[in-house]
């Protein structure tokens, strides 16, 4: 017969009771696992067999699916351990998944329950100081050794568990390879060069979700000179760069101490007394929004990203997270801090090509002040998704192009390599 799910689950419990006996519960090899497992699976065919019961029909199986849950990560051992896939997505006890290049979710073929998969969610979850229960319903938390995001939600935040894992993908990490693939044009990939060095320029990197806005990022900050000391801030690790003047910081709630929390906010503020040349926000989503009108005062410069879904758009979302963060802030006074503080505007968007997923720097702005609030001029901009991004003769405010011309190598100018006479060698 063909066990039910609950059957499995009993077998399985009975083996980490034993395992807890046996160990104490400390981490245990596969080979204990297996045999305590083969013994318990005996055992059940050997009562089944006295009181006649129905006889497990897949014994062997059985074992190792107690095992995998056990030691690995049940049944979605074999999909993290796939390089292909790149985001697994799990809704109640239905799995699906998504590499890098496909348009849409496939549903996979795993036999699971909602509750072993919630379990193994929650083993993914320990070592990140992140809980998920009844009064801890949502959970975003760096899981697999670094090399993915996990975010769930279950019960009473939802209707059952929905989970997506991403796996952090380095495809594609430098502006050569994004103009190798069509995300970026020759000369915009020139000119992000240039952007990146100087470190005064601040930015923010706005599209759809999945629209590739950190692997711009990263894209961008691996071209900027070794030299440049940069702040990484994020809910979520995510933002590898590899750089020897680079580190990380990450939200931790109530980890520090006892009902502490470092959030994005504060994480800003003390980032700002580490002698900072660039400070990047993986995501603006809150109150720490209002927060970047002090980085942008002490001179340091600023990355940020954030979901919209034009250029213009990202602009209006930062105003909108600021004045709800709680400060009486107005609308009028976020506006104006903002065309004060922003540089450019760098906008991604994504579209579905058959079975595959196509990224696209569709606009680049340059953002000043103006009466009422932003002024923005176009730089780059494709007339459609399939069509080049192409420079459309305009310059940055001359302050800002002295500011990127200040910081080039000696006899080369922005004017140079937007007009295309000089071309940087893109890492």
């Amino acid at each position: 017969m063909s066990p039910g799910t609950g059957t499995i689950e009993r077998l399985g419990a009975e083996v980490r009771e034993r395992l807890r006996r046996v160990d104490g519960g400390s981490e245990v090899s596969a080979d204990t696992v297996s045999s305590i497992a083969r013994d318990v699976v005996e055992e059940y065919q050997h009562r089944s067999h006295q009181d006649g019961s129905p006889l497990l029909a897949r014994p062997t199986a059985i074992v190792e699916r107690i095992v995998e849950d056990i030691t690995g990560w049940g049944p979605l051992t074999n999909l993290v351990h796939d390089p292909d896939i790149e985001e697994i997505l799990v809704e109640g006890d239905n799995i699906f998944i998504m590499d890098n290049a496909a348009s849409r979710p496939v549903q996979v073929n795993v036999h699971a329950t909602e509750q072993e998969l919630r379990q193994v969610i929650i083993r993914m979850l320990r070592g990140s100081n992140r809980k998920l229960d009844y009064e801890n319903p949502q959970a975003k938390a760096s899981v697999l050794d670094g090399t993915a995001r996990l975010t769930v939600t279950i019960p009473p935040a939802s209707s059952r568990l929905s989970a997506t894992i991403r796996r952090y993908i380095r495809r594609f990490q430098s502006l050569r390879s994004l103009v190798d693939v069509g995300t970026l044009s020759v000369e915009a990939g020139g000119f992000l060069w240039a952007l990146m060095q100087d470190r005064t320029s601040r930015f923010v990197v706005s599209g759809i979700p999945g629209a590739g806005k950190t692997t711009l990022l990263a894209a961008m900050h691996l071209a900027a000179p070794p030299h440049h000391t940069v702040r990484i801030l994020e809910q979520v690790t995510e933002l590898d760069l590899g750089r020897a003047l680079t580190s990380n910081y990450q939200e931790v709630d109530g980890g520090v101490r006892e009902g502490s929390e470092l959030t994005l906010r504060h994480l800003i503020r003390h980032a700002l007394s580490m002698r900072p040349d660039r400070i990047v926000v993986g995501e603006v989503l809150g109150e720490e929004s209002a927060e970047l009108f002090r980085a942008a005062n002490t001179g340091a410069g600023f990355a940020v990203s954030n979901h919209a879904y034009s250029a213009r758009a990202a602009l209006d979302a930062l105003v909108t997270t600021a004045i709800h963060a709680g400060e009486n802030i107005s609308i009028e006074a976020a506006t104006r801090a903002f065309a004060d503080a922003i540089d450019y505007v760098i906008h991604l968007a994504m579209d579905h090509h058959g079975e595959a997923s196509r990224r696209r720097v569709m606009e680049i702005l340059a953002v000043a002040a103006g009466e009422g609030g932003f002024s923005t001029t176009t730089l780059f901009a494709r007339k459609g998704f399939d069509e080049p991004l192409r420079w459309t003769g305009a310059r940055p405010h001359d302050e800002k192009t002295a500011l990127i011309d200040a910081a080039l190598p000696d006899g080369m100018t922005l004017r140079d390599i937007l007009e295309g006479t000089t071309r940087p060698t893109l890492p």
